[in-house]
């Protein structure tokens, strides 16, 4: 997908479930760290494979833990978001670096399915997850979870603003 904004929604829709058991800001802003690769390509004409190590499930999950590292140290800036979204937000250093890793991994698995160039298994070629469905439904897709999402942290603050209305 091109850099990025598309992942944003099946992420957060993947991750919101598992509540305090995964770092969400760790785990979508994974698909902004992740696309630095592609980007350095693109925009900046480095010598790299748009799609190279990071875009693969042997390299990218080991910067996606070092990226939920970083996230861990974010912390107090993402503090204020997710309080404004409602969310409940106390990660552990555990669960960030968890949370980069399965991130990148759950990127990767999303490009891989329209990107010819991604080598699942870097340095191995071959990426048996190709047109597993149509590049039109991918998008599709990710619409749709965008949509939801956005529902979900929607809905779930109303009901936590009712919640508290109504609690003495």
């Amino acid at each position: 997908m091109p850099l990025t904004p598309f992942h944003f929604g099946p992420s957060a829709l993947v991750a919101l479930p598992f509540g305090q058991r995964i770092d969400l800001p760790a785990f979508v802003l994974a698909n902004v760290v992740i696309d630095l690769e592609p980007a350095a390509a693109l925009f900046f004409n480095v010598p790299i494979a748009i799609h190279g190590p990071l875009h693969s499930w042997t390299i990218g999950p080991l910067v996606g833990a070092l990226w939920g590292w970083l996230a861990w140290q974010l912390r107090p800036a993402f503090a204020p978001i997710m309080r404004g979204l409602r969310l409940s937000y106390a990660p552990t250093l555990f669960v960030s670096v968890i949370s980069g890793a399965l991130g990148f991994a759950f990127h990767v698995l999303l490009d891989a399915v329209m990107h010819a160039d991604i080598k699942l298994l870097w340095p191995l070629a071959g990426n048996p997850l190709l047109r597993l469905i149509s590049v039109s439904q991918l998008y599709q897709l990710t619409i749709w979870a965008t949509l939801v999402a956005i529902s979900a942290i929607v809905l779930r603050a109303m009901w936590r603003r009712l919640g508290k209305k109504i609690s003495p």
